[in-house]
């Protein structure tokens, strides 16, 4: 992968993805309701950044010296039997005070450069909006990020969940369309389309 200015990425299976909660953090009640026009409050929160190194292991250190170092990091995880890949962002929240990103079935290099796209805007102060469709994220399509339901945390957020010591932390999902211009649980969408993209969102339905 080419350098990139900011955030760093570990490509890893998805059943060897950190998956505890850490036991040094506090936890946070600071939920992000996503409504659309939210203007992003940097949370007043502890996590795996304020912990001192003798409690983290090699690759714990490494994880929490690139968000450091880049302001936020990209985890991969390979796709596994019928599910798709999927990537990341950890960094978003703690930094800016913007819900965590997840993305699925984007090649990795593709990903990495939205991702930094959407870091860019809301290190900025022009966040994306959520739960309205936008033009501001992919450059030849518009983009949806819905809120991740909580419930979906454990299988795939596994980093995140230890990084923020629970799961008191906002994520989207953001969503990509067909060529046709339809997104993932339309009534036009077709089955690849909704396989490639998993429902994570609180609401079972697209609207």
């Amino acid at each position: 992968m080419r350098p990139v200015a900011t955030g760093r990425v570990r490509t890893i299976g998805r059943r060897t993805a950190r998956s505890g909660q850490s036991t040094y953090l506090r936890r946070s009640s600071t939920i992000c309701r996503s409504k659309p026009g939210f203007q992003p409050m940097r949370p007043d929160i502890a996590t795996a950044l304020d912990a001192p190194d003798s409690v983290l292991d090699e690759q714990e250190q490494s994880f929490v010296q690139s968000i450091r170092q880049h302001g936020w990091f990209r985890t991969q995880i390979f796709a596994e039997s019928n599910y798709p890949e999927f990537s990341f962002t950890t960094g978003f929240w703690v930094g800016h005070g913007f819900p965590e990103v997840i993305v699925f079935s984007m090649p990795s290099n593709i990903a990495h450069d939205v991702l930094w796209q959407i870091y860019r805007m809301i290190s900025t102060g022009s966040p994306p909006p959520i739960g309205e469709l936008t033009s501001t994220i992919y450059a030849n399509s518009d983009a949806l990020l819905l809120p991740v339901a909580r419930k979906h945390y454990q299988d795939h957020l596994g980093w995140n969940r230890w990084f923020y010591g629970s799961d008191e932390f906002p994520c989207l999902q953001l969503l990509w369309p067909s060529k046709e211009g339809i997104f993932p649980r339309h009534p036009d969408a077709g089955e690849a389309l909704n396989l490639a993209q998993p429902d994570l969102s609180c609401s079972s339905s697209f609207s």
